[in-house]
């Protein structure tokens, strides 16, 4: 499997965030890391076997 790069336009963005404003667009999060695990999300990246997205976690909301 390759990587998928996308030109996007005005219109396809429009037609997003349409999707996105009535609740039809779902990301899909595969794995959430601290960041202090972050060497670990990118061997998990670098393993070819991620589904959806990583999503490092740089700071604390408390």
């Amino acid at each position: 499997m390759r990587p998928l790069a996308a030109k996007a336009d005005a219109e396809q963005l429009q037609d997003l965030l349409a999707l996105a404003a009535e609740g039809r667009l779902t990301p899909v999060i595969e794995r959430r890391y601290s960041f202090a695990e972050a060497q670990t999300a990118l061997a998990h990246i670098d393993s070819g076997r991620v589904v959806g997205k990583i999503v490092v976690i740089a700071a604390s909301d408390s």
